[in-house]
């Protein structure tokens, strides 16, 4: 095949489609055995576990209107979005 210093058109297009064919099929077989593994350690129990979030009452503080505006502007600024865009449920102070 190759008996040359140079190859032909012919002779690297089979060494193309070769190398083509070895990375899919290292592909198809790395993708494979990433679902056998997974369905392994989803039935051993060792898969991702998503918890339901608790969901925390907020404590009612007084808040004077001043420093509500002042922290509902800067979540505006900060997010970079007009209003009515975003809901502020709460707003409690973190000691």
């Amino acid at each position: 095949m190759f008996t040359g210093n140079t190859m032909g058109i012919f002779e690297s297009v089979i060494v193309s489609a070769l190398g083509l064919s070895v990375v899919f099929t290292a592909l198809a077989i790395l993708a494979i055995a990433i679902v056998i593994f997974s369905k392994i350690f989803n039935s051993l129990g060792l898969g991702e576990n998503k918890a339901t979030p608790k969901v925390v009452k907020p404590v009612e503080e007084n808040v004077d209107e001043e420093h509500c505006a002042v922290i509902i502007s800067a979540i505006s600024e900060e997010l970079r979005s007009k209003r009515g865009e975003y809901r502020i449920k709460s707003i409690k102070e973190i000691k």
